[in-house]
């Protein structure tokens, strides 16, 4: 027989049938982002003082990816400055338009002195994350 309330002892033999509940059970908890792996992606400009003005990515996901932080190769001195800005879909010919782009945050150091082959790494905590699920370009 179907009942419409739990029962408190459970049956010795298997019901003939799935009992019916009118609560909802609770969801699972998962993940849908993969097992964590730090990636690194490096602008060939950032080290000949190309990059003295910005330098600009533009990323597709293969897989969701996370976003949190920015390793910056530099040639070391006294009043850095580093603002990270962010847009949704590809550059094109936004690069010169101020409104298309969200500022993520900054980093100011008084002084640096790692070299090239020792970039300083942006605080995490300076800079606003960015989720790109695959095939998003941003």
């Amino acid at each position: 027989s179907v009942s419409s309330k739990p029962s408190s002892v459970p049956t010795t033999v298997p019901s003939a049938a799935p009992s019916v509940s009118f609560e909802p059970s609770a969801s699972p908890t998962m993940s849908l982002m993969p097992t964590q792996s730090r990636e690194f992606l490096e602008s060939s400009t950032a080290g000949d003082r190309s990059g003295s003005f910005g330098v600009l990515f533009e990323v597709t996901a293969k897989r969701s990816i996370l976003i949190q932080t920015f390793a910056v190769k530099h040639f070391g001195g006294n009043g850095f400055n580093f603002h990270v800005f962010t847009k949704s879909g590809s550059i094109g010919s936004s690069y010169s338009d101020a409104s298309a782009w969200t500022k993520l945050g900054q980093a100011s150091y008084g002084t640096l002195s790692s070299t090239l082959n020792n970039p300083v790494t942006l605080p995490s905590q300076n800079l606003s994350p960015v989720m790109l699920n695959a095939g998003e370009t941003q």
